[in-house]
């Protein structure tokens, strides 16, 4: 019996250890680049995905180039809070940068963040707490 309940121990510990160390697979939420909400402008469309990494809450960027040349694009990050507030990152070295393939896709997620930096955004760095976010927008996109 006691080989038993020592064998279930280490079982839920792995399994505790695993689920606070696991992924969440990102949900693509289109970015309003317009007024009217649309996130596509001139052939370029923005998505965001709010997640967690290692324990960590996360925004992941995907751009999608649908027009047949490479396209530079760039934007400041904001937060849209529950308390229905915007918290931006509108100074010069907070502006992003990032230049998309013709007819491709670039995107951001737990194992590539470190090689897309333009594309993930640690909140805690820009919200705290960070479970105040209602959703993310690219400004001056």
């Amino acid at each position: 019996m006691k080989t038993h309940i020592h064998l279930f121990s280490i079982l839920f510990t792995l399994l505790f250890y695993f689920n606070t160390q696991a992924q969440t697979v990102p949900m693509w939420e289109p970015i309003g680049l317009t007024v009217t909400g649309n996130n596509q402008i001139e052939g370029i469309e923005a998505w965001y995905s709010l997640s967690k990494c290692k324990g960590q809450a996360m925004v992941y960027l995907k751009f999608v180039n649908t027009t047949n040349s490479s396209a530079t694009i760039e934007w400041f990050d904001g937060i849209f809070t529950t308390e229905l507030k915007w918290v931006k990152k509108e100074k010069a070295e907070d502006k992003k940068t990032l230049i998309i393939p013709a007819n491709s896709e670039v995107k951001a997620d737990c194992t590539n963040a470190t090689q897309i930096k333009n594309c993930t955004i640690f909140l805690n760095k820009i919200l705290t707490p960070t479970q105040n976010v209602k959703r993310y927008g690219a400004l001056n996109f």
